[in-house]
């Protein structure tokens, strides 16, 4: 048995976002689910994510994470919360956005919540 300070930081962060699938909670929250894990893998951990029962809630600033959803998921599933100017919270979803609404592959995201 391997000790969990012997395991790097992308594994542990690894295996716990795939044990929560396993977890009794019904709704899980993933803060920027990309940092730590390589490239390679946030796609596949995207598409556990996708296909897990539970309410999953994942937050993100890259575009690579959006890319990773099928077309008509992340029309329904992203989010884009922003400041307004008078300083209060607003949220829509994302591809409701004019600029937004025909691009799915993006060069810069704001704060994103994607829930699947």
């Amino acid at each position: 048995m391997t000790e969990a300070r012997h395991i790097n930081d992308e594994m542990l962060r690894l295996l716990a976002i795939l044990a929560q699938q396993f977890s009794p909670l019904e709704t899980l929250l993933f803060d920027e689910i990309e940092n730590g894990i390589n490239p390679e893998i946030t796609e596949q951990v995207v598409d556990a994510l996708v296909v897990s029962p539970k309410q999953t809630i994942v937050t993100t600033h890259s575009p690579m994470v959006l890319n990773y959803l099928e077309d008509e998921i992340a029309r329904q599933s992203v989010t884009l919360l922003y400041k307004r100017p008078d300083g209060r919270t607003q949220a829509c979803r994302f591809f409701d956005v004019p600029s937004h609404r025909n691009s799915i592959v993006l060069q810069q995201v704001m704060p994103c919540l994607i829930s699947l």
